[in-house]
């Protein structure tokens, strides 16, 4: 279960992709991601309404690169450690909130819901309007506001390469998921996995 809003949780060096290059890391191992089961969507009832949601908002190739988002935010993640304890309770390592925040990263892409009630587009941009739109659906799901907050600021922050500071997990799942599959810049060894 995603930590509650008293449960603090450390944040990844920023920006991450030069933190994750520091560690001198060899690329995830075959055995790890051949293991049965890894890069499986988890069985919940908030992926489940976030995977129908997306599914009739975005085309196949938008579909498509939130799923690879959620596996390479699994690959990065579990290359560097993040997924192991005591480094998983350290960052607040949460498959559920990963997938939710890989997924629902471009929300935002959705024109139809970027249209206002006056019919006009939203003048935000993508990533902010993405983000409040997931925060919402999740609310409304019954998330908690501890992960609705967490997936919210991971989704407007997902395209920032640079960060004052650290950035949380889910933060850099994001950011380090989708530009790997847009890209390749986050872990360069994984574009051959």
């Amino acid at each position: 279960m995603f930590p509650k809003p008293s449960g603090k949780m450390s944040t990844v060096p920023s920006p991450a992709y030069l933190y994750l290059s520091s560690l001198n890391l060899p690329p995830p191992s075959s055995p790890l991601l051949n293991t049965a089961g890894f890069f499986d969507v988890p069985s919940t009832p908030l992926t489940k309404k976030a995977v129908a949601l997306m599914e009739n908002l975005l085309p196949t190739w938008g579909l498509n690169h939130c799923y690879r988002t959620f596996c390479y935010a699994l690959a990065i993640t579990s290359a560097a450690r993040w997924d192991r304890s005591p480094q998983a309770e350290k960052f607040g390592w949460d498959r559920e909130a990963i997938f939710l925040a890989c997924f629902l990263h471009d929300i935002g892409w959705d024109e139809k819901e970027a249209e206002g009630e006056d019919g006009k587009r939203s003048r935000l941009s993508f990533e902010i309007f993405g983000g409040i739109k997931a925060r919402e659906a999740l609310l409304k799901w019954g998330a908690n506001r501890s992960l609705a907050d967490e997936v919210c600021e991971a989704i407007v922050r997902h395209t920032e390469r640079e960060h004052s500071g650290g950035i949380r997990l889910l933060q850099a799942c994001v950011n380090l998921g989708a530009g790997q599959d847009i890209v390749g810049w986050a872990v360069p060894s994984l574009m051959n996995f």
